[in-house]
């Protein structure tokens, strides 16, 4: 529930963005399927950190690129057809879910400084968020659905 206002937030914003006349924006980080990068930038900043798998990849490289004064840029001119999901799709949603906290706890950790307090407050709030949340909001929708038949 801490993080949700959070995610309906950032999720405003993006549509708000590639709505937006073509332009280049530079954002906090970027995240998604496709991106470009100078390899003399890659090897400045050590590549991808080989910690994390599937998750928070993007927002740790933007983190390490601002870090040595370099600028993450977005631009709503390029569209990429991404197949969601294609690489996860035989993973169950519990499996995600701890791979999907798994890095995001080490990023907050390594790149934010979160202590004990924090990071544990973190788990309690996306574990609420999967358990409940995101159960109850699964269950409406099926309910609805059998509505609508």
């Amino acid at each position: 529930p801490i993080f949700w206002a959070k995610k309906v937030l950032v999720s405003s914003l993006n549509r708000n963005m590639e709505k937006s006349a073509s332009q280049v924006v530079m954002p906090f980080a970027v995240s998604g399927c496709f991106f470009l990068a100078r390899n003399s930038s890659m090897k400045k900043v050590g590549n991808f950190d080989e910690n994390t798998f599937l998750y928070m990849e993007e927002i740790i490289l933007s983190e390490r690129l601002r870090a040595q004064s370099m600028k993450v840029a977005y631009t709503n001119e390029i569209y990429i057809n991404h197949y969601h999901e294609l690489s996860t799709s035989k993973m169950s949603k519990k499996k995600k879910f701890k791979a999907s906290l798994s890095s995001a706890l080490y990023y907050y950790e390594m790149y934010r400084d979160f202590g004990k307090i924090k990071l544990l407050l973190v788990k309690l709030g996306r574990g609420i968020m999967f358990y409940f949340w995101e159960e109850l909001i699964r269950a409406m929708k099926r309910k609805k659905h059998r509505i609508e038949l």
